[in-house]
């Protein structure tokens, strides 16, 4: 009898400790996953790689490019009498002379050397050119540096190139813009040239 007490005793300890032994490992292994998740999100040893970034981390570190300045490299064309400035592209010809009629003024000739044509022909001539004329501004109102005048849309016309102009009123004759551009890159940097131009006063 003692020996049937003795053999069930030790069989209860053996499933007692097997129980034990059995929930101690199932809550082991419940907590595992947790333990990887800490690891994963730890600094990355030699043997870990690291979760990859999305997208928005992505472009918060890629630095935006600054846009260039086309025209920083550009001359500046001053008028200190008629009061406006205005960049054009290093290449090209600047002349400030008084050429005038009964009407107009030349103020400012600034003409591209590779398509220069001749001057009172039938060759045309590609260039930004500003005047005094005594005429009535006509056109779409626009405001350019602050100053509000008028413009014409890009034409064809003569010698089959492109024209436009730009009028703005002042105390005395108003002062005038005529642009012609040989094709659209040329109306591209006319239009370069205009976006800079600013009256001083």
């Amino acid at each position: 009898m003692n020996n049937q007490k003795s053999f069930v005793i030790i069989v209860l300890v053996v499933i007692i400790i097997m129980l034990v032994g059995a929930v101690g490992y199932f809550a082991f292994i419940k907590k595992s996953p947790e333990l990887t998740q800490r690891v994963d999100t730890s600094t990355p040893t030699n043997n870990q790689i690291s979760p990859a970034p999305d997208q928005t981390e992505i472009s918060n570190l890629v630095p935006t490019p600054t846009p260039k300045d086309e025209t920083a490299e550009w001359k500046i064309f001053v008028d200190t009498q008629h009061e406006f400035e205005f960049k054009y592209p290093a290449t090209w010809t600047a002349t400030a002379d008084n050429h005038e009629g009964t009407s107009y003024k030349v103020i400012a000739r600034v003409t591209n050397p590779a398509r220069a044509g001749s001057e009172d022909t039938d060759i045309p001539v590609e260039r930004f050119l500003v005047r005094s004329q005594n005429i009535t501004c006509e056109g779409q109102t626009i405001n350019l540096g602050g100053k509000v005048g008028t413009s014409k849309a890009w034409a064809q016309g003569f010698g089959n190139i492109y024209y436009r102009d730009l009028c703005f009123k002042t105390q005395e004759w108003p002062i005038t813009l005529s642009l012609s551009a040989f094709d659209e890159p040329s109306q591209m940097i006319m239009d370069k040239i205009l976006s800079t131009f600013k009256f001083t006063k």
